[in-house]
């Protein structure tokens, strides 16, 4: 690489200029500047980026990049093919382990309890009709039903078993 930076496009944002700018590392997720460019230049060994939206955000040239999609591209040398999932939901966590490229229904899937929840367990919600404690899931933009029980824990736990079939280990 050599030592003069020109603005890239984005299709031009590769590994290898990523590798050149940055240092990352897998175990903190955290990226410090290697090769500072531009008039905004911060100093060698700063930490990259800023958080915007709850994410970090790093400019490359005149494009924003989110930090998990760099981390990716740095420590496997390819842009993601689908979308990345943060394993634990932290946006900030941009360890590499924390990291999957998955479909948008898998990545959908990994959410947590909405704040209108009231049983405290995912996909479970009260039944008006009955009194009794419903769960469901959505598979593909498809709700499926998975029965009505006593307790909100039973739900809840009608609720993980299907996840796990439906998704894998979210």
């Amino acid at each position: 690489m050599a030592n003069s930076y020109r603005t890239p496009h984005r299709e031009d944002v590769t590994a290898e200029l990523v590798r050149h700018l940055f240092h990352y590392d897998p175990l903190t997720g955290i990226f410090r500047w290697k090769n500072p460019h531009g008039k905004h230049a911060r100093k060698k060994g700063a930490i990259a980026g800023y958080v915007g939206k709850g994410r970090r955000i790093i400019n490359i040239g005149k494009w924003k990049f989110q930090a998990s999609n760099v981390a990716w591209l740095h420590f496997y040398g390819e842009w993601p093919n689908l979308e990345l999932d943060h394993r634990n939901r932290d946006k900030l966590d941009n360890t590499i382990a924390n990291l999957r490229d998955v479909t948008g229904p898998v990545n959908g899937a990994n959410q947590g309890i909405r704040k209108t929840n009231t049983s405290g367990f995912k996909g479970v919600y009260k039944h008006r009709q009955s009194g009794k404690w419903h769960a469901r899931i959505m598979v593909n933009g498809v709700f499926h039903n998975l029965g009505l029980y006593s307790t909100a824990e039973l739900a809840g736990g009608a609720y993980r078993i299907a996840a796990a079939g439906f998704h894998g280990a979210v």
